[in-house]
């Protein structure tokens, strides 16, 4: 690669092709659906049913998370806004999976490109035998699989692109 040459975004990017972003925007929709109809319906069930029900019961109306738990855990309706929340979680995953698949090893070769064709403004340099240990190693961070921590090939910058993949989801 010449000194002069650039990259594009492009050359960079998080590129789903036609039918990965049909299924990330379904995905995205789905997502929405629970995260402001569904979660909106169940505030205001909160408000107007369970926590009056709350304060009926304990003399006081939820005042903590814990207090916030026990109001809602056997409600129908949040119930229903969990397992959509965490299933839609692993289906979005998924969905950014496949196209970081398909791209990975592309984007490694142009991220190799770059990293040698210009010099550093300086360095940061981690030992191979690093162990990082739990929670790190073990957390998935919203069910993100690996959490943000994984590595399965050499330059890997996986992680980096499923993020990416879900920043529009």
């Amino acid at each position: 690669m010449a000194q002069n040459d650039t990259f594009t975004a492009r050359d960079f990017a998080f590129t789903p092709n036609h039918d990965e972003t049909a299924r990330q925007n379904f995905i995205g929709g789905f997502k929405k659906f629970i995260n402001f109809d569904v979660e909106a319906a169940l505030d205001r069930r909160f408000d107007a049913t369970l926590a009056p029900a709350y304060e009926a019961a304990h003399g006081a109306p939820p005042a903590t998370r814990k207090d916030a738990v026990a109001a809602v855990e056997n409600d129908p309706l949040f119930q229903t806004w969990s397992a959509l929340t965490f299933h839609s979680q692993n289906l979005m995953w998924g969905a950014v999976q496949d196209t970081t698949d398909r791209i990975i090893e592309d984007r490694i070769e142009t991220y190799r490109q770059l990293r040698d064709a210009r010099p550093a403004g300086g360095s940061v340099t981690l030992r191979d035998e690093l162990v990082v240990r739990a929670p790190v190693s073990t957390t998935e961070i919203h069910r993100q699989p690996g959490g943000y921590w994984r590595e399965r090939r050499a330059d890997d910058i996986e992680q980096g692109l499923n993020y990416t993949g879900t920043v529009e989801l």
